[in-house]
């Protein structure tokens, strides 16, 4: 499913509300191909958001594997640069 296009999940999106978008898609699909759960591809921030909808949704039964391309699941250059900036007091 590619839900840029029309659909409410997106990259200016936080995973929180693109893992429940993620969760009703596996829904309305598993629901219109009567199976019982499907296999899911992801890549880039999609890996994070299936994350998020296994984590904190009741996907999990809905998914027999996934198989993430290129998923920032250590974080980004960018986030780990800023971090270092960024010290606890």
């Amino acid at each position: 499913m590619n839900l840029n296009q029309g659909g409410n999940r997106g990259p200016d999106q936080n995973e929180y509300f693109n893992g429940n978008t993620v969760f009703q898609q596996l829904v309305a699909v598993t629901n219109h191909y009567k199976v019982a759960n499907v296999v899911v591809i992801t890549h880039s921030k999609g890996g994070i958001d299936i994350q998020d909808a296994l984590a904190s949704q009741t996907a999990g039964p809905l998914v027999s594997e996934v198989f993430m391309l290129s998923a920032p699941n250590l974080g980004s250059k960018l986030a780990r640069s800023n971090a270092r900036r960024v010290r606890p007091t």
